[in-house]
């Protein structure tokens, strides 16, 4: 599916860009540099997860982020866009055409303070996980149905 992005944050609005899965992603671009959060924001949350779309340009790098889900509320939604928008990508074997692409990904924040988590607290956090991720693919298939 194309869409035409027509953020002003993204420099080739008139560009068709393909909206991927995130499971598909690793066919465009690989993570080159994983953008860290800066946790000392999030010591006033007890965790969560957030929901981001976004472009990955020509040159690796993210633009026109856009929260589209998050669980339990947004109070990690900045930190989670700041992330991405540290983190670099090189284009896969099959992308070295270096084509953009829109896509959606997750970002969980759990036990900020912690080193080791209970069983329970794993099992917790891989369910909220699991509701961000199906907010983000349900943000994908909505666009592709438009």
């Amino acid at each position: 599916m194309l869409v035409i992005f027509s953020d002003h944050s993204y420099s080739d609005a008139n560009e068709m860009i393909e909206v991927v899965a995130y499971s598909d992603l690793d066919n465009y671009w690989i993570v080159k540099r994983r953008g860290k959060p800066r946790f000392e924001q999030a010591q006033k949350s007890k965790g969560g997860c957030v929901a981001v779309a976004m472009v990955i340009t020509s040159d690796g790098k993210t633009s026109a982020h856009k929260v589209v889900g998050a669980f339990p509320d947004h109070a990690l939604d900045e930190i989670a866009v700041n992330a991405w928008k540290r983190t670099r990508y090189e284009p896969a074997e099959n992308n070295l055409g270096k084509k953009p692409v829109y896509t959606a990904v997750t970002n969980g924040y759990f036990g900020v303070k912690k080193i080791k988590v209970t069983d329970e607290e794993q099992q917790l956090a891989i369910k909220i996980g699991d509701i961000c991720r199906r907010k983000a693919d349900e943000y994908l298939a909505k666009l592709a149905q438009e």
